[in-house]
């Protein structure tokens, strides 16, 4: 009897044990100072709430440097990525409510470590980060070493309802028309906006307003990564207004650019910022790992250079029910097997889509093209090659836009800019469309390049001139006979 008691009795102070750690493991710390965040930061299992207000970091007490190790391959040493920070989330499991909570940056900061900075840093794991607004005071650009204002390397964490507001990169006010990277006319100090490197990883209702020359949300060696309801914008510049200084980056260098012709023109527009939603083939910060699966959701970019940049990434890349305002080099590109649907955009300076790559394939495609009108409007509508892909265009709510701007098999932007930095390079080889299908709605014309070969175009526009081989030209109507091609192989 006496051990049925204490048998009882120990079970009764296990539960009520289990209860009082599961109350702790629930209880929630308020903060009230960006110490006592940059405390918590660092913390495991914690749940914290900061108090709302607007926090100023203008000075370095809270920097620091982090070290993570780069994921293991089989048979190589693991290294590491080394940073530097200003707050630093290294915790795992913990929940941080950052609603109504503003950190304004003063950018002298940029330049108070030598360097790769990443200002607001996120190595733990299977966190939650909701409601931050992170706004960047003053122009200081950033040293040697690249600057993000936010860098996610750990793994499945999520980043909701967070706001950014970058500021500090040189030059600003050009777009790339003096470079970028190895091209790069004058020395650059970049600033990238939202960063992604690790695994799992989900952004959801982000707000990034690019004041920077760098990318809105850029992936790196990420995996498995989805972008939901966000929102990016840039900002655009004349060239005209840049052509009238009497100093500064470009009056340094005569105006040369570049890209073609070698010269920035008057009478254009360009965005000053890089990439709305961008993807690199790998991360160095994870060891190389190539970047693969994205999937972006109802999302917008606006006035950046390109809209949803995605061509680089591999695996399964998937667009749904996004769009793209006023970007200048391009609204839309996916690799091989990507996917856009539902989604829509306007050309009014670049294309709204661009398959660049002759390598790649099976790529389907449903966009709708938004009213367009400008003083500016782009060469062409949209840029095909590849194989295989099937390719669905139509106007977005029935609109017909006024100008007129093709859609151009076996061209593209990129190959006039390799051919204009070296002549040897040919057509042939750097583009080419062969067994595309296109269904065009838009009524805009259709061109076909001398690479562009056995592609099928059904469309109620006109044929400004076809010098490819075996292209196929077939009424809407038929195009309503005709069922969708299926997915073509590599």
């Amino acid at each position: 009897m006496k051990s049925r008691q204490a048998a009882a009795l120990l079970l009764i102070s296990s539960l009520l044990c289990c209860r009082v750690a599961a109350a702790d493991a629930a209880a929630v710390t308020t903060v009230d100072s960006l110490a006592g965040l940059a405390h918590h930061a660092g913390l495991s299992h914690v749940r914290v709430k900061m108090k709302p207000g607007t926090y100023v970091l203008d000075d370095a007490a809270l920097s620091g440097s982090a070290s993570v190790k780069h994921p293991a391959k089989p048979g190589q040493a693991t290294g590491e990525y080394r940073v530097n920070y200003l707050l630093h989330f290294a915790g795992d499991d913990s929940t941080y409510d950052l609603t109504d909570v503003v950190i304004t940056i003063d950018t002298k900061l940029h330049q108070a470590v030598r360097g790769p900075f990443d200002k607001i840093f996120v190595s733990g794991n299977r966190t939650t980060i909701t409601g931050l607004t992170v706004n960047d005071r003053g122009d200081t650009p950033p040293g040697k070493g690249g600057l993000r204002m936010m860098h996610v390397i750990g793994n499945g964490n999520t980043i909701e309802n967070v706001t950014l507001r970058p500021r500090g990169s040189a030059p600003y006010g050009y777009g790339n028309l003096l470079g970028k990277g190895s091209h790069a006319l004058v020395e650059l100090h970049k600033q990238s906006c939202l960063l992604i490197t690790g695994r799992d990883n989900r952004i959801v209702g982000a707000k990034v307003i690019a004041r920077v020359f760098g990318h809105g949300i850029v992936m790196q060696g990420a995996v498995n990564t989805l972008i939901q309801d966000c929102y990016v914008e840039g900002e655009l510049r004349r060239t005209d207004e840049m052509l009238r200084e009497t100093s500064g980056p470009a009056f340094e260098v005569d105006f040369k650019s570049d890209y073609p012709p070698g010269r920035i023109e008057p009478g254009r527009i360009v965005s000053l910022n890089e990439d709305g939603v961008r993807a690199y083939p790998s991360g160095s910060q994870v060891g190389g790992r190539r970047t693969d699966k994205i999937t972006v959701i109802n999302t917008t970019v606006k006035n950046m250079r390109s809209g949803f940049d995605l061509e680089a990434a591999s695996g399964a890349v998937a667009i749904s029910g996004c769009t793209s305002l006023g970007c200048d080099q391009q609204g839309f590109s996916v690799p091989s097997g990507g996917t856009i649907t539902a989604s829509k955009g306007d050309a009014r300076y670049g294309p709204l889509l661009a398959l660049r790559q002759k390598k790649d394939h099976g790529c389907r495609v449903e966009l709708e093209l938004m009213e367009s009108a400008s003083e500016f409007p782009p060469r062409r509508l949209a840029e095909i090659n590849g194989t295989g892909h099937v390719i669905t265009l139509r106007n977005h709510t029935d609109h017909r836009s006024a100008g007129t701007v093709p859609i151009v098999f076996g061209e593209t932007f990129w190959a006039d800019a390799h051919h204009f930095r070296d002549p040897t390079t040919t057509l042939e080889s750097l583009t080419g469309a062969r067994g595309v299908e296109l269904r065009n709605y838009t009524g805009q014309p259709i061109v076909f390049s001398t690479t562009a070969r056995d592609c099928v175009v059904y469309t109620g526009g006109k044929i400004l001139h076809d010098d490819g081989t075996n292209n196929r030209v077939e009424t809407l109507a038929a195009a309503a006979r005709d069922p969708v091609a299926p997915r073509a192989r590599p």
